[in-house]
């Protein structure tokens, strides 16, 4: 079962190169494409290369094929479609927000993983993703 810790320690590890703008990019991953990486390691969905680029890696996940975000299954066990800020700001939902601090204002891992530390929920529930 992927945790919450489980992703945090993994995008601390130094073990990702961070990319932007698709989950997998050859070596590179974005911030989903870590957690994503982790359910792969589980045996929960797998990567598979993009016929039509030379460089995208989509996630098939319960027969779907996902390249730049993550299966809301996913991201809605994990908490991730949690309001965070007022309607005056910009980020709406946490996803939207590590979207724009991995791809838009280039944040680090760690940086990324101090905002799930603090914002992420502990009460989620990754146990009910269904493994394939």
């Amino acid at each position: 079962m992927v945790t919450k810790q489980d992703w945090i320690d993994a995008l601390e590890s130094g073990q990702y190169e961070q990319g932007k703008f698709a989950l997998k990019n050859n070596n590179e991953f974005c911030c989903l494409g870590v957690l994503c990486d982790l359910f792969v390691k589980e045996g929960i969905g797998e990567w598979e290369e993009d016929v039509n680029t030379n460089d995208d890696v989509e996630f098939i996940y319960e027969g779907v094929t996902f390249r730049g975000t993550i299966p809301s299954s996913i991201y809605t066990k994990f908490g991730l479609d949690t309001s965070i800020g007022d309607d005056t700001d910009t980020y709406v939902t946490l996803l939207n927000y590590l979207v724009t601090m991995n791809d838009v204002d280039g944040r680090s891992f760690k940086e990324i993983a101090e905002v799930i530390k603090e914002k992420l929920p502990d009460s989620v529930e990754p146990d009910s993703v269904k493994e394939k």
